[in-house]
């Protein structure tokens, strides 16, 4: 398996004492000690820094029948593209 890793320093975090930050992301409001991750496991502090490690990593893509889905407004047989990005939250 192939690994892709790319840091960069996430937005919406608090650094608290002795280097642990509190992510204020998602409802879980994780606070992580240094080394450790988050519940979505891809936001991970680093020496008091919280950065994130799929940034900018597409894990999918699709392009189906807009009939597939409950898009109910749009014109029957277009198509929509869909991507998503890694975590678990």
């Amino acid at each position: 398996m192939v690994s892709f890793t790319m840091l960069k320093e996430a937005m919406f975090y608090k650094k608290l004492e002795n280097n642990v930050v509190e992510c204020l992301l998602c409802p879980h409001n994780c606070r992580i000690n240094e080394g450790k991750y988050g519940v979505c496991n891809v936001r991970k502090n680093i020496n008091g820094t919280l950065v994130t490690e799929n940034y900018g990593i597409i894990t999918s893509v699709a392009m189906d029948p807009i009939e597939k889905n409950l898009f109910i407004t749009f014109i029957q047989a277009d198509i929509y593209f869909l991507w998503g990005l890694m975590a678990a939250i």
